[in-house]
């Protein structure tokens, strides 16, 4: 197959923003809640994922893209009306220039960021990726590849229908002909699934609450049967708040840390060379001293020689 790949001359990494996007809740309670970070992956967490099929040369010269690149290749090589049936070809073009995890729905592509924008995931305390299904990579002997979702069996299309074709008399010989994949690899792709749907209705059945309760005719006060929701909800979100600024608290107290431990290593070295620099002056002192100690006894032995030469010359003299 053909891809439609129109790659970036420059690499384009999703903006790791160091604050949080506030927004309003997709429930329409008019509660701000503060959007977590997007997952980047290292250049070395990266390998671990369809990256790894490639040439160290590939590698290196695949640029990663941002999400609407990764959206025009996704629309132009799939089907108009649902674009998370992916063959394996698209699937390894377009994980391989991302470093992020991205969610297909049906008719749109979302990065983490975008989806816990759009969807209630904090308002509801549910994790996209408990919900989403990972797609994986499976690559048997005969250079076969398939793309399967993550949890379902792990079989060739082939061998699965000709398991589910298989008569009373033929399906044990059909199972032991099964072949078993050599290389299995999970992605960063993921798509929606049943409880995706399941996530849709709970969103469209607290929204038709809280829209109906809206055109009631006190004033817009919160009717009693949405009051234990309400107050969930914003309970959730302030944990959520918390929680964030917990993770920047210990990021800027370890940053602390680090600068503090430097100072004080800085300082010990300072008085370390003073304290070896105050030995070595010491030490030379010391020689110095020593030196002219000796040279001084030196001195005085001489002279005392030359005066018992003398004496001895006077003596012969007398005599």
């Amino acid at each position: 197959m053909e891809l439609i790949i129109e790659d970036s001359s420059k690499s384009l990494i999703i903006e790791d923003s160091s604050k949080s996007l506030i927004v309003k809740d997709s429930l329409g309670l008019g509660i701000k809640k503060s959007i977590p970070k997007e997952k980047i992956y290292t250049d070395e967490e990266n390998e671990q994922f369809t990256r790894q099929l490639l040439s160290e040369k590939d590698r290196v010269d695949l640029n990663i893209l941002e999400i609407s690149a990764i959206r025009n290749i996704i629309i132009e090589n799939s089907n108009r009306d649902s674009y998370d049936k992916i063959d394996p070809d698209l699937l390894i073009a377009v994980d391989s220039r991302i470093n992020y995890n991205i969610y297909i729905i049906e008719d749109n592509i979302y990065t983490y960021e975008e989806l816990c924008t759009v969807y209630p995931f904090q308002e509801f305390n549910i994790s996209p990726d408990s919900i989403f299904i990972r797609q994986i990579i499976i690559i048997f002997d005969n250079n076969l590849v398939e793309v399967i979702n993550e949890g379902d069996p792990i079989i060739s299309t082939y061998d699965l229908v000709k398991l589910a074709t298989a008569n009373t008399a033929t399906v044990e010989a059909a199972a032991k002909d099964i072949k078993r994949p050599t290389k299995i690899i999970k992605s960063k792709i993921f798509i929606g699934g049943e409880k995706w749907k399941d996530f849709l209705q709970l969103r469209g059945f607290f929204r038709g609450m809280i829209q109906v309760s809206n055109l009631q005719i006190d004033n817009g006060q919160t009717p009693e049967f949405l009051k234990p929701f309400t107050l969930a909800i914003s309970n959730q979100l302030m944990l959520e708040d918390n929680r964030a600024n917990k993770v920047n608290v210990e990021e800027v107290n370890a940053e602390d840390n680090k600068v503090n431990v430097e100072e004080v290593n800085a300082e010990d070295n300072k008085v370390n060379v003073e304290e070896v620099n105050a030995e070595d002056n010491k030490v030379n002192v010391e020689e110095v001293n020593a030196n002219s100690t000796n040279n001084e006894k030196k001195t005085l032995e001489e002279r005392i020689e030359l005066l018992e030469k003398r004496m001895a010359l006077l003596e012969c003299a007398i005599r």
